[in-house]
């Protein structure tokens, strides 16, 4: 599944057909096996979007942060704690677009927890944010809410909603303390 700006997605057809030659061999070998393949982030990944908002804005040492209510507890795999070799950002972008400026600034995008690896995006071009604003990540459908650690240091956990054409209805409520 592509996240980043220089991937591509699958060419599905070419994929489909080396799958079928590879399945038809092995069936005719292997007649009474069950193949189950599981295309989850595939299917899934485009499907949610992540959207947390900035609880503070600061600078230090020249550099501009934005900390969000919500870091890798949240969403592991935009911290690059999920197995990435080199980290690159996942999307990132603000929702509501108040003092929009043609210009843009550049921030480091961290979660609230107290260590260095919840980060969540580095050197991100964002329009001028502060405090209040909805920053959304795209493409959450897969490796998000299920595969964070939410209890960690006993932040809370987000809430879920689920859209169905026109129905908007909450999947799981917030977790404001862990019992």
């Amino acid at each position: 599944m592509p996240y980043h700006e220089k991937d591509r997605p699958l060419a599905e057809d070419t994929l489909i057909s080396k799958l079928n030659e590879i399945v038809t061999r092995f069936v005719s070998r292997h007649p009474h096996t069950k193949l189950i393949l599981e295309l989850g982030r595939y299917l899934v990944g485009n499907s949610g979007l992540y959207v947390t908002t900035v609880v503070r804005v600061k600078k230090s040492r020249g550099v501009n942060y934005l900390v969000l209510d919500g870091g890798m507890n949240h969403y592991l795999a935009a911290s690059g704690n999920f197995g990435q070799v080199l980290r690159k950002n996942f999307p990132i972008s603000r929702v509501n677009l108040r003092n929009q400026t043609s210009e843009g600034e550049t921030y480091h995008v961290v979660g609230p927890l107290c260590t260095p690896i919840d980060r969540l995006g580095s050197n991100v071009n964002l329009p001028p944010t502060r405090e209040g604003d909805l920053v959304i990540f795209p493409k959450t459908g897969a490796y998000a809410f299920t595969a964070s650690p939410l209890q960690f240091l006993g932040h809370p956990a987000p809430a879920e909603v689920g859209i169905d054409g026109d129905k908007i209805f909450q999947i799981r409520k917030r977790i404001e303390k862990w019992a």
